[in-house]
């Protein structure tokens, strides 16, 4: 449990003694700069910090669903390869940033979903790169 002191100095309080725990790290964005500020938030419960991290990753597979079907419905090799990139960036945010502080089941929930798109784009990689091959050799050929 943290032990703290407030004292107040006309209208500002002021945390004189923090004792740093060990959790998720989380810097928020407050508006209202008048009512309250705060520089960084650490929150050790788990349960709370799944929820947050969720989020977070929610967010980035949306983001990820759009480039995949852009990808998938278009015939151009670079939209596949960015979204392979994408894959590969949302991959290693969760096994090193995300891994201590994530549970075990929702790290393996996201990475099975990671490599199904995987597996779907580098499909279609090849199928386009294969087409691409006919028509170089359907050119040359009397």
């Amino acid at each position: 449990m943290a032990e703290y002191i407030i004292k107040k100095k006309y209208k500002k309080l002021k945390i004189n003694k923090i004792n740093r725990v060990e959790g998720y790290e989380l810097n928020p964005k407050i508006k209202n700069k008048k009512m309250i500020s705060i520089e960084s938030l650490i929150i050790e419960n788990q349960s709370c910090t799944n929820n947050l991290i969720q989020k977070k990753l929610n967010k980035n597979f949306r983001d990820l669903m759009t480039l995949y079907l852009q990808a998938m419905n278009s015939d151009d090799d670079g939209d596949v390869e960015i979204a392979l990139s994408e894959i590969e960036r949302i991959k290693k945010i969760i096994t090193y940033k995300y891994q201590e502080k994530m549970s075990k089941e929702l790290i393996l929930k996201y990475l099975k979903r990671l490599s199904l798109f995987e597996k779907n784009l580098k499909e279609k990689e090849n199928l386009l790169r294969l087409n691409e091959e006919l028509m170089w050799n359907k050119g040359k050929a009397r």
